[in-house]
C-alpha cells in the first residue's frame, strides 16, 4: 500500500497541494528518523518541536538544518506530487461559465468554484492515472493535514469516487481520505517543506529548478500540475459535452468521454510532466513539464 500525504500553500492567489507518496515500510522508517532528529539536544543548533518550512526559513541556522531532514526525504520518499490552483482565475471562469440549467442541479457543481474540490481532484487523480510512470504499483491512500478544508476534500472525495464508477478504475485508489495533526505524523512535516518550496517556484515563475537552497543528491520524480482560467474552461466544457451525450440515453459515459475527449486523449501517458532531474541541478525551462490534460470537474 502507497500513501500520500499532501500538505497545503495558500497565498499571493495561489492554493497549493503538494507532498510525498511512498508505500507504509518506508514511511514508518521516515517517521522514525524524523522524530529523532526533532529529539535532539545540543547546544550547537536550534532545538525544535515541529518541523514547519517557513520556521525553518526564518534564520540561517534553521534553514541549514533543512538539509538533515530532506535527506530523509530524499532517503525514503519514492515521488512527489503537487498542483498550484490559480484563484483569482477560478473566480472569473466561474463567474462567466454558464452551466445548463439540467445539470447546474448537481450538489458539487454548486461548489465547483472552491479551490480544495479542484485541487482536491486534480492531485488525486493525477496521481493515480499516472502512478505506473512514478513508480507506484499499488493503490494510493491520501493523508491531509487537519488544517485542510475537510468539507470539501470529502465531497471532491465523493466526485472522484463517481468518476471511478463511471471508469471502472476505483482499484487505483484506497481508502477515503483521513486528516491528521502534522504534530505527531512526521510525513506531513515533510509535505509542509515541498509544499512550501513549491509555492515559492510557482511564485516565482514555476521554470528551471523547484529553489531548495541546499543540495540534492537523488532525482526524486515529480508530478507537477497546474490548474488556471483555460484550464477550468476546457475542462467545465468538456464534462458539460460528456453529459449531454449521457443524457440522450444512447451513450455510456465511457463512450461519451471517448467521443468528446477523442481516443488519443484517454490515455493518460502523454498528459504528464516528470520532473525526475536532482533538485541541485540547473535545468533549461524545457525540461520541466506539466500535466494539464487530465480532466477534472
Amino acid at each position: 500500500m502507497f500513501t500520500a500525504y499532501l500538505d497545503e500553500s495558500f497565498t499571493n492567489g495561489r492554493l497549493v497541494l503538494a507532498g510525498y507518496i511512498s508505500d507504509t515500510e518506508r514511511w514508518a522508517k521516515l517517521a522514525d528518523e524524523w522524530a529523532s532528529l526533532l529529539a535532539m539536544r545540543s547546544p550547537h543548533y536550534v532545538q525544535i518541536e515541529e518541523f514547519h518550512m517557513t520556521e525553518m526559513h526564518s534564520t540561517p541556522e534553521r534553514l541549514e538544518m533543512c538539509s538533515w531532514y530532506y535527506a530523509l526525504i530524499e532517503k525514503y520518499v519514492q515521488c512527489a506530487a503537487s498542483i498550484c490552483v490559480n484563484l483569482p482565475e477560478l473566480a472569473e471562469e466561474h463567474a462567466n461559465f454558464r452551466w445548463p440549467t439540467w445539470l447546474s442541479k448537481k450538489r458539487y457543481l454548486k461548489q465547483i468554484d472552491n479551490p480544495y474540490l479542484q485541487a482536491f481532484i486534480r492531485i488525486t487523480t493525477g496521481i493515480a492515472r499516472l502512478k505506473d510512470r512514478l513508480g507506484i504499483d499499488g493503490p494510493i491512500d491520501f493523508v491531509f493535514d487537519e488544517k485542510t478544508d475537510k468539507k470539501h476534500c470529502l465531497l471532491a472525495w465523493e466526485v472522484v469516487m463517481d468518476g471511478c464508477k463511471a471508469r471502472g478504475d476505483r482499484h487505483l485508489y484506497g481508502d477515503a481520505p483521513i486528516f491528521r495533526e502534522s504534530q505527531t505524523m512526521m510525513p506531513l512535516q515533510a509535505a509542509d517543506l515541498f509544499a512550501y518550496w513549491i509555492r515559492r517556484w510557482e511564485i516565482e515563475g514555476g521554470k528551471g529548478r523547484i529553489p531548495f537552497p541546499w543540495k540534492a543528491h537523488r532525482a526524486i520524480p515529480t508530478l507537477i500540475l497546474n490548474a488556471n482560467g483555460e484550464h477550468f474552461r476546457t475542462d467545465w466544457r468538456r464534462n458539460v459535452g460528456i453529459a449531454t451525450l449521457q443524457r440522450s440515453g444512447w451513450f455510456t459515459f465511457s463512450q461519451a468521454e471517448k467521443i468528446i475527449v477523442g481516443e488519443k486523449k484517454m490515455n493518460p501517458a502523454p498528459m504528464v510532466g516528470l520532473y525526475d532531474e536532482p533538485e541541485s541541478v540547473e535545468l533549461e525551462p524545457a525540461s520541466l513539464t506539466r500535466s494539464n490534460e487530465l480532466s477534472a470537474p
